[in-house]
């Protein structure tokens, strides 16, 4: 794959991550509002219902995301790093 490939690639993944990241910000902020203002009702502690992790997964999912990010902007940083002294030794 070329670098040109590579960077399209990249370029249409960062907007998914980024349309994701949105749309678990948006329902987060949107339960928490939602049980607070009493719009949304969540179930007793003592029913089992889906409903009681579907926040703390998005909460984890936008912090494993967050973490994921900062790795991946090294392993970037560092490839960007290669590419130029490999196009600088042309």
């Amino acid at each position: 794959m070329s670098i040109e490939q590579l960077t399209k690639e990249n370029a249409k993944l960062k907007a998914q991550v980024e349309m994701l990241r949105y749309a678990a910000s948006t329902a987060k902020h949107f339960i928490i509002n939602g049980v607070e203002l009493g719009f949304i009702r969540m179930p007793d502690n003592d029913t089992p219902d889906p409903a009681h992790n579907t926040l703390p997964i998005i909460i984890a999912a936008l912090e494993d995301e967050a973490e994921q990010c900062a790795e991946l902007q090294e392993i970037m940083t560092e490839l960007n790093n290669a590419l130029s002294k490999a196009k600088a030794g042309k």
